[in-house]
């Protein structure tokens, strides 16, 4: 996108709509799909990066650009990465007090457009010693859109890559990977914050786990048996971060350093994840694998999937369902 055009949309932002763009003769007008805009720190402030991620279901020819307070451009980001969702990203390495606006669009559309003030005068997440972190609100799509967009970035490397780290501490304090990266302005990521070994068990409840707590969302986990030949582990007891915390006199990291390392590490095992799929008191749940259930529905990445699946791998897929479905073993040849 060229300057000429991007100028206009500091105009057209402040009023949240998008400027027209040139097209060419008949090209195809398709609707921007929803999409979320999402800033870390949660209180951005003028001693700090601010970071504006965008994301979105499905593929979109569309750019995110963030504007200054004086109007001036801050940051553009036209070209989307990884999929499912796809995801824009944009950093301010060092932001100035007063009103940035964000927006993600293409001509005269908009997806989502955002006001995103930056003090000088930072404001902390008020910790509460009653539970291990607040819950000021619920998982909905752009949540779980966001998460997945944080998880992706991550670990995100070139194919050729062979990336190694000490624990999940060493990634998570790597602001060029983490863009939760002190997130409630806390030193939270710092090398003397939080620190966390999970093992191959642990390391999904502890993503999700520190997600949910640098956004204020719920988490929970169930407390489940190992199982054995009497049968499959079964779940019982369930615990939340509404708990009251271990260690909270010293704070909220150490609090949820101490939720992490002892009251879900020391409960989640092999076990967790090999209970029975009809189980519904356990924290996973079945889905039916197959292209149409594959995020998003008629995506590319469910198009390959049609067209490189054999005729008869596909076949026997479907012949199996039932079987698998039934937890029965099918016949061998």
């Amino acid at each position: 996108m060229g300057r000429a055009l991007r100028r206009p949309l500091l105009i057209v932002l402040t009023a949240c709509c998008w400027p027209a763009a040139p097209r060419a003769a008949g090209a195809a007008e398709e609707a921007l799909r929803p999409a979320a805009i999402f800033w870390s720190p949660r209180s951005p402030r003028s001693d700090q990066p601010l970071r504006v991620l965008a994301v979105a279901d499905r593929p979109l020819e569309a750019t995110l650009a963030v504007y200054a307070p004086d109007g001036t451009e801050a940051a553009v980001t036209g070209m989307p990465h990884g999929a499912t969702p796809y995801r824009w990203l944009a950093e301010i390495a060092a932001p100035v007090a007063g009103v940035y606006r964000a927006g993600l669009g293409r001509g005269v559309e908009v997806a989502v457009c955002r006001n995103i003030r930056v003090s000088a005068d930072p404001r902390p997440r008020p910790s509460e010693r009653d539970v291990v972190w607040p819950v000021e609100r619920s998982w909905d799509r752009d949540t779980e859109d966001i998460y997945s967009a944080w998880v992706e970035r991550l670990f995100d490397d070139p194919l050729d890559a062979q990336p190694s780290w000490h624990g999940l501490g060493e990634v998570l304090r790597d602001p060029a990977r983490n863009f939760l990266h002190d997130h409630l302005g806390l030193g939270e990521d710092a090398d003397g914050g939080l620190r966390l070994e999970p093992d191959c068990a642990d390391l999904p409840f502890f993503l999700r786990a520190y997600f949910a707590w640098k956004l204020a969302l719920p988490f929970g986990y169930s407390e489940c048996s190992r199982g054995g030949r009497s049968g499959p582990p079964r779940c019982g007891a369930w615990h939340s971060n509404l708990e009251p915390p271990p260690g909270a006199e010293h704070g909220e990291v150490s609090a949820v350093a101490r939720f992490l390392r002892q009251a879900v590490a020391w409960t989640i095992h092999s076990g967790s994840a090999r209970t029975p799929a009809a189980d519904e008191r356990t924290d996973l749940y079945p889905t039916r694998l197959s292209t149409e259930t594959i995020r998003p529905p008629g995506s590319a990445e469910g198009a390959t999937c049609h067209r490189r699946a054999p005729r008869e791998q596909a076949g026997l897929m479907e012949e199996y369902r039932d079987w698998f479905h039934e937890r029965r073993r099918p016949p061998r040849a």
